[in-house]
């Protein structure tokens, strides 16, 4: 199916490559071998979710033929995140970089891009374990939004014992008023509140004793007099902070 130059740039002139239309975008009226370009397209996602390699790989070489492949590599990409996605996401990474040398082998040979290394992307989705759980929660949460029953706001406000630190306006000024009244510098208040609060892992992973985590803050030490939290914000501080504050403070 490799085409030399001048085929190739005929081709360009005459298909229906979404990528040469000014306007209007994709014209799903195409058709690829005579059958609709709609249909090519839904087929190709629904081999590689059933993992019919052949026909995923007849589907794709079809759309290469009608020189639609910038639109295939976009549409890989997409089938990549959605289908495969957190089952295997060095197979994602795989896939953008394939067709990343796809695209740009095609601007820079003449005779256009092999069409190996898209091959190789619809062989790895197609015996790759799949996942669609990140396309079920961006759809869910969309629509969540859309009903006004979820926001950023919301999020926010729900997290806010967390959420402001020194990052944050709020939070620098929370951290100076603690700081203040307990006559600690504003970056040591900074630095614990960061340290037990901010840079807390709901899963941390030991990955080799870690060597830097509790037992060097101790070394590095609380300071002796305690935090003295003003009432209008120790709401806003995490319970575990000012469990630990307090036990070092006896």
């Amino acid at each position: 199916m490799a085409k030399n130059g001048e085929v190739f740039a005929e081709q360009q002139k005459e298909s229906g490559d979404p990528e040469q239309k000014k306007k209007g975008g994709l014209s799903w009226n195409a058709a690829i071998a005579g059958v609709p370009f709609d249909e090519v397209v839904s087929g190709l996602q629904k081999m590689i979710r059933r993992g019919k390699e052949k026909e995923a790989l007849i589907l794709m070489l079809g759309m290469l033929d009608a020189n639609y492949g910038k639109y295939l590599c976009r549409r890989l990409r997409v089938i990549a995140a959605e289908d495969v996605g957190l089952a295997a996401p060095q197979v994602v990474v795989a896939v953008y970089a394939l067709t990343e040398a796809w695209l740009h082998h095609r601007e820079e040979s003449p005779r256009g891009a092999p069409e190996l290394t898209l091959a190789l992307a619809v062989m790895l989705m197609c015996r790759a374990p799949k996942n669609n759980e990140a396309a079920m929660a961006v759809a869910h949460l969309g629509d969540q939004m859309s009903l006004g029953k979820l926001s950023v706001a919301k999020v926010v406000k729900d997290n806010e014992k967390f959420l402001l630190d020194m990052h944050t306006k709020r939070g620098r000024a929370i951290l100076g008023s603690m700081a203040e009244v307990s006559n600690i510098p504003k970056d040591r208040a900074n630095w614990l509140h960061w340290y037990y609060v901010g840079s807390r892992h709901n899963r941390p992973t030991d990955v080799g004793g870690f060597v830097w985590n509790d037992a060097n803050a101790e070394e590095d030490g609380i300071p002796d007099k305690p935090y003295t939290i003003p009432a209008s914000d120790s709401d806003k501080i995490p319970e575990t902070m000012l469990a630990r504050l307090k036990k070092k403070a006896h």
